[in-house]
């Protein structure tokens, strides 16, 4: 047997050596290299900061100023339209009634003219010369005065419808006088509406004669025409009372005829 492990092991246990912690190498001192002094910073003024939604805000304001300006805009667009609509329509309103108005008179106004076509034919006594002319188939015609065995005037009085009551102020379309006057006696009851500027006269040509064609205020109470000639030894005056029918008696004029 091996007594040389049955011995003890008397050696006694080496105690582990501490582990020390390591310490700091410091490093050498290196002397510092001198440099030239900072300057202070500029002095600045510290300002708010703003907020991070300013932006949002300011275009958020821009839109909405500009969409109350839009809206105003719009209303004033709206009622300067609907004024002018307005304005539009009632002138359109009016010249459609003047138009029509218009219409019905030249229509009235044509039928009128149709109804005196065809016209008819007045004729004296043949003893004074046998005047004839055309006048309107809507006029009435009227003989106050005939002549008789001793002569005397003869008048004649054209109406529409009906013939007015004669008289100095009463208004008919025509008047027609054959006078046992000589002509110059006749004219001479105008000379003072011509000196008075109240009427106006023309010479022209009636079936070949000479006449006197007097225009304005020809009575005191008439303003109208009248046209006077010579026919053998009478002398003749055919007269409007009213401007209104010029149309027809200057028509009617040229129709005139007669046995001189």
């Amino acid at each position: 047997m091996n007594t040389q492990h049955n011995q003890p092991n008397t050696t006694p246990p080496t105690s582990p050596t501490p582990i020390q912690s390591a310490q700091p190498t410091t490093p050498p001192t290196t002397p510092p290299t001198p440099t030239a002094p900072v300057p202070p910073p500029p002095t600045t003024r510290n300002f708010p900061e703003p907020p991070k939604n300013t932006g949002l805000f300011v275009t958020l304001g821009i839109v909405s100023v500009l969409m109350v300006a839009f809206a105003g805009l719009f209303v004033w667009q709206f009622f300067a339209h609907q004024d002018l609509k307005g304005n539009f329509d009632a002138k359109l309103s009016a010249s459609i009634e003047t138009e029509r108005a218009k219409a019905s008179k030249e229509l009235e106004a044509h039928y009128l003219e149709r109804q005196k076509s065809p016209s008819k034919t007045f004729t004296g006594p043949e003893d004074y010369g046998s005047l004839s002319f055309e006048y309107p188939k809507t006029w009435s015609v009227y003989i106050h005065k005939d002549i008789n065995s001793s002569g005397g005037d003869f008048e004649a009085y054209f109406n529409p419808g009906e013939v007015n009551p004669v008289s100095e102020q009463t208004i008919n379309s025509l008047r027609v006088i054959i006078r046992s006057r000589k002509m110059e006696d006749v004219i001479r009851s105008y000379e003072s509406g011509l000196k008075k500027g109240e009427i106006t006269m023309s010479a022209i040509n009636i079936n070949g004669v000479n006449a006197n064609l007097y225009k304005g205020k020809i009575t005191r109470d008439l303003t109208g025409s009248v046209v006077v000639f010579k026919l053998r030894d009478k002398t003749v005056s055919i007269q409007t009372d009213a401007q209104i029918f010029e149309s027809d008696f200057q028509n009617l004029l040229k129709s005139v005829t007669f046995n001189s």
